[in-house]
């Protein structure tokens, strides 16, 4: 596997979440690229953090993938990506198989992404237009399309990218 360049940079509050990663889904229209949050200027992005391994994990994916598939629009431009682990790279293809959102995988020591953004298996990180935390939910209990999107419309409609 190529190596990939993995840089973070996170000042803790309202700061810039950031990391380039190469996009491991085939079925992706980045794949093969390195992405991260500086690749979806003004755009409002949402990161989802799950164990490859796990099938709750891959279904809560599928599910944002079908979310996405169905919302979003050039009016109403939203990004969805999901963040592994190395350590469960053998198991990307249950991430992998049925979406067509990019996937990438923290490969860096200590899964730094994971330790830096303060996440959990099935968390949800929302970031506005301009890469800033906005809120962060856990999937673990259930998916709810409808929250999830009125949250994505309302960082949309109320955040001004810079």
């Amino acid at each position: 596997m190529k190596k990939i360049l993995l840089l973070l940079i996170l000042a803790f509050g309202f700061g810039q979440y950031t990391f380039t990663s190469e996009d491991l889904n085939p079925s992706s229209p980045t794949y093969a690229e390195n992405i991260g949050p500086e690749s979806y200027p003004g755009v409002v992005t949402l990161y989802y953090f799950g164990y490859q391994y796990w099938g709750t994990c891959a279904s809560r994916f599928e599910s944002l993938n079908q979310l996405y598939s169905e919302n979003s629009s050039d009016s109403f431009q939203f990004e969805i990506i999901g963040v592994g682990k190395s350590s469960y790279a053998s198991y990307n293809d249950n991430f992998t198989n049925d979406t067509d959102l990019p996937f990438v995988m923290d490969e860096s020591p200590g899964h730094e992404i994971w330790s830096d953004w303060s996440v959990n298996q099935r968390d949800l990180v929302f970031l506005d237009k301009n890469g800033d935390f906005y809120c962060k939910i856990n999937l673990s209990s259930g998916f709810n399309a409808a929250d999830i999107l009125n949250k994505i419309h309302h960082i949309h409609w109320n955040t001004t990218a810079n």
